[in-house]
């Protein structure tokens, strides 16, 4: 991934494609998981936390150096303390120091810790899982999701996001499924 450069020749990443695919995964309109091994570090970090859900190994630290290298974690500085304690996200981003998975996923960095070399596999679980649930109610909660972020409750309940789940045939299928008792049979309308 290559950042862009102005006419000094100075490097610039909150410009040009890494900023673009760091916005674009963070805005998607279906949910995002990633699942890390080893050292999840700088641009991999910032990945990684563009994503909805996290899943680590017990050996994983995670960490943004940028200071020790004289750059900005220009995306971390931004999302990481919505995700985590702004104290731990200052702590994170003025240090440069990596945190464990075990500290992730204490301070709420992470969903889940699982056995090393199993991280990826539990990602890829994780959101299959997901693909069995109704895809309008999906969109719906990561659109309202994104578009509550900096609103306050008042305002962030009477927001209409659409899709309308409550309108669509999903719904009743999702309802006449449970009544049911079998697997719903989405047709994302």
């Amino acid at each position: 991934m290559q950042a862009s450069q102005n006419e000094r020749g100075s490097i610039h990443p909150n410009a040009g494609l890494s900023r673009n695919l760091h916005q674009l995964l963070a805005s998607l309109s279906k949910p995002t998981v990633c699942g890390f091994e080893g050292y999840c570090y700088a641009a991999g970090a910032e990945l990684a936390l563009a994503c909805d859900l996290r899943i680590a190994s017990e050996t994983s630290t995670i960490g943004l150096p940028e200071v020790k290298r004289g750059m900005g974690a220009n995306f971390a500085s931004v999302i990481l303390q919505r995700l985590i304690p702004r104290a731990i996200a200052l702590e994170m981003l003025y240090t440069g120091d990596p945190i464990t998975s075990a500290q992730a996923l204490k301070c709420g960095l992470v969903n889940r810790v699982v056995p090393a070399g199993q991280a990826n596999n539990e990602a890829l679980k994780l959101a299959q899982s997901l693909t069995k649930n109704s895809p309008g109610s999906l969109r719906r909660i990561k659109a309202m999701s994104i578009k509550t972020q900096s609103m306050g409750l008042h305002e962030g309940l009477h927001l209409d996001a659409s899709p309308d789940p409550y309108s669509s045939e999903d719904r009743q299928e999702g309802i006449a499924a449970f009544l049911e008792k079998r697997t719903p049979e989405w047709k994302n309308k």
